[in-house]
Order: C-alpha cells, then structure tokens, then sequence
C-alpha cells in the first residue's frame, strides 16, 4: 500500500511503463472517464475504477475499455477495491508503435455464431 495519501495512474505502451502523480479524475464514474481519456489519448485501451473502488468497496469492480469502445465490467472479488488500496484509478494501454502480438490459433479468437458480447 502507499505510504503517502496520493494517487496515480499507469501509461503502459511501446516504450514501457510509465506511472505518475494524477488526482485530477478522482470521484469520476469509468464511462465519464473514459470519455475524458478518449479526448486527451485518443484511440486506447483504458482499466479503470470509479468511487467505489476509491473507497475500497468490498464489490467494487474493475472496468476495461478496449480501444474499440467496448466496455466490460469485472466486478466479483472486489478487484476495484484491491486498485483503490494501491491508489491506482486508471491503467491506459497504447499499443501504436507496438510489435502486435501473434496469435497460434487465430480461431479460437473469432466471435462464436450467434455470440454477441453486448447484451
């Protein structure tokens, strides 16, 4: 846990990780948060968590949103209050000017007949 009440976020992309001060989205709600992170990023994946998380709600959950747009929500376990402990609101992943990774069964990675994620 952090020794000192200041909270951060994580850039992670081609170059690395980089992890700094940031206070500013504090209280917001994942989806205003994303909307925020899409103007000033643009096009990037972003793991978050909203207030809950902040107070280390025991179901707070942990939310993903792909660079596509598509969000998940992870939320049995309390994963957003294990962030919110760590004092992270926000990890974004940049993957442009990344090597891409290959897959060995492209297949087993394509949408199933009839599977829609959204409901």
């Amino acid at each position: 846990m952090p020794t000192e009440d200041k909270w951060y976020s994580i850039h992670i992309d081609k170059d690395g990780a980089t992890i700094k001060e940031d206070a500013e989205y504090l209280g917001k709600g994942n989806y205003e948060l994303y909307k925020i992170i899409g103007e000033k990023m643009g096009k990037v994946g972003v793991i978050s968590i909203g207030p809950a998380g902040e107070y280390r709600m025991a179901a707070a959950n942990i939310s993903v949103k792909d660079p596509d747009g598509n969000v998940r929500s992870h939320g049995r376990g309390g994963g957003g209050a294990v962030m919110g402990s760590k004092k992270i609101k926000y990890i974004t992943v940049d993957e442009k000017g990344g090597p891409g990774v290959t897959l060995n069964d492209p297949e087993k990675f394509k949408p199933r007949q009839g599977f829609s994620p959204r409901r």
